[in-house]
């Protein structure tokens, strides 16, 4: 009966030791599901994040450790929306201010592709926000973690309180998929000995104005349509980056003026082979539309004689 006693008395105390200490797991993500929307639950436990960086009597810091994310979220333009926690409603009356954080998103390396705007200081009547920080973030890489930082880590003079704050999820809604571009240009030599230049901007989508010029001996091209990308593709073959892109081959048709005269056509494959550029390859088609056996140059595929093709992934914009 006493070992009875001895249990219930010890239960007693663990419990109202709970009570007082607070909650000791993470808040619940109540950011709503919807089709196509990705939802990462950080899984903090309060206190959560801080201001300054370290306090001396708390145990609680103004970064903590990446969330890993598999598999890694692509590359892509997205909604940002962030979910912040803390329990006010044991508190009530104290004013907390400066309770807000952002994400770093990060590659596989740990490098920070993007960061996320800070989602706005915790309301003192409420114990959750949740808010849309971002609209049409471009992130040019895969995610790989996600790293919550203290808005006042750094960024703004906030004051000497703890300003504690969780970060319980974020919800990534995907607005456009990571496409890419080409950029650059260079020198091709033909069969006949003459040299051709060319300078281009060229994106996987039709969404942004692409541009080509080529130049040769006494003549000029250039397209003022990009009317069609017939593929963008990443060899296993191909060892493109540095940087890292989604593509290494796009290949396309555009339309535009020849010395000054519309209605020619222009096919083209660009290849980035890696760095320096001295293995980049491209090949040019030139020709009157309403006559395609009207050709006015022609460039079989080749390696560069110089310069640098260079393939990313695209800027941001949206879909029409």
């Amino acid at each position: 009966m006493k070992k009875y006693a001895f249990c219930l008395s010890l239960c007693l105390i663990l419990i109202a030791s709970i009570s007082i200490t607070g909650t000791a797991w993470a808040q619940e993500c109540e950011i709503e599901p919807m089709e196509g929307r990705i939802i990462i639950d950080f899984g903090y436990e309060p206190p959560g994040l801080c201001s300054p960086i370290e306090l001396p009597d708390v145990n609680c810091l103004g970064q903590l450790d990446p969330v890993d994310v598999t598999p890694s979220i692509p590359a892509g333009t997205y909604d940002i929306t962030l979910q912040s926690y803390d329990e006010h409603s044991s508190k009530p009356g104290q004013e907390q201010l400066n309770e807000s954080y952002f994400l770093e998103l990060r590659n596989a390396a740990g490098d920070m592709i993007v960061a996320t705007n800070a989602i706005e200081d915790l309301p003192n009547e409420n114990d959750n926000l949740i808010q849309l920080v971002n609209t049409n973030l471009a992130v040019g890489g895969d995610i790989d973690s996600l790293k919550p930082i203290h808005s006042c880590d750094g960024s703004k003079n906030c004051d000497d309180s703890p300003n504690s704050i969780v970060p319980v999820c974020v919800a990534l809604d995907l607005i456009q998929e990571g496409t890419g571009r080409f950029t650059g240009g260079g020198h091709l030599i033909t069969e006949e000995g003459f040299r051709v230049s060319l300078g281009l901007t060229i994106h996987c989508d039709l969404l942004l104005s692409n541009n080509l010029e080529v130049n040769w001996p006494d003549n000029k091209f250039h397209m003022t349509e990009h009317e069609l990308t017939v593929d963008c593709l990443d060899s296993p073959d191909i060892m493109q980056h540095p940087p890292s892109a989604p593509l290494d081959t796009l290949i396309g048709v555009g339309t535009g003026r020849y010395n000054g005269q519309d209605g020619f056509t222009i096919e083209f494959t660009l290849i980035d082979d890696g760095e320096p550029g001295r293995k980049d390859m491209a090949s040019l088609l030139i020709y009157e539309t309403a006559n395609p056996s009207n050709v006015v140059l022609n460039v079989p595929l080749q390696e560069m004689d110089g310069g640098n093709l260079q393939a990313h992934y695209d800027q941001p914009h949206k879909i029409k």
